[in-house]
């Protein structure tokens, strides 16, 4: 996986490997939801072939939310094992990203012990 390949690189990437291994596991999460059926109206059901399309029918209904506050309480519905890992790993790359990129390295240890538990849960 890129994040670790960064993390093995010579100069700290500490931020690009929490970024890097948060993508992968929103991947991993998204493979393992989609496709997804729900009831949409009592005796209806509709089934979603993927994220983009459940997120299109969720703003449709719901006021509206960014797509990462979505996947957030969709992990938490149908993959509940790895919900806390998933929002952990989220908040870390927000962190990564928008407060601090200048992380120590056991953030990038962190990131990489969660996308595992997430690859793990996902794959079983």
């Amino acid at each position: 996986m890129v994040c670790n390949f960064l993390d093995a690189a010579p100069k700290d990437k500490n931020d690009w490997v929490v970024t890097t291994a948060f993508y992968s596991a929103l991947h991993f999460a998204r493979h393992k939801i989609f496709p997804y059926e729900m009831e949409t109206a009592p005796g209806q059901k509709k089934e979603f072939e993927c994220f983009d399309e459940y997120y299109e029918y969720h703003q449709s209904i719901n006021k509206p939310t960014n797509k990462h506050e979505v996947m957030k309480r969709l992990v938490r519905m149908k993959v509940a094992a790895i919900a806390d890992q998933y929002d952990h790993l989220h908040g870390l790359a927000h962190n990564a990203r928008y407060n601090d990129w200048n992380l120590d390295k056991h953030y990038s240890k962190a990131a990489k012990k969660a996308l595992k538990a997430i690859k793990d849960a996902c794959n079983a």
